[in-house]
């Protein structure tokens, strides 16, 4: 499974014609975001159907 913080730390190589560094950053930057809020939503309805099972 991959976390936000390797997500966050991942780093590639530069080689000549690569892609922009910046762009491939701001991409996993907003991977990482969404992750994180999918994550705590997960969680959230975790909770949320633990309530409704013990009711």
């Amino acid at each position: 499974m991959v976390t936000v913080e390797d997500i966050r730390n991942v780093r590639f190589s530069v080689k000549w014609g690569g892609y922009k560094v910046v762009e491939v950053d701001d991409f996993l930057d907003r991977c990482a975001e969404t992750l994180r809020a999918m994550t705590g939503e997960r969680e959230l309805l975790k909770k949320q159907i633990a309530e409704l099972q013990n009711r």
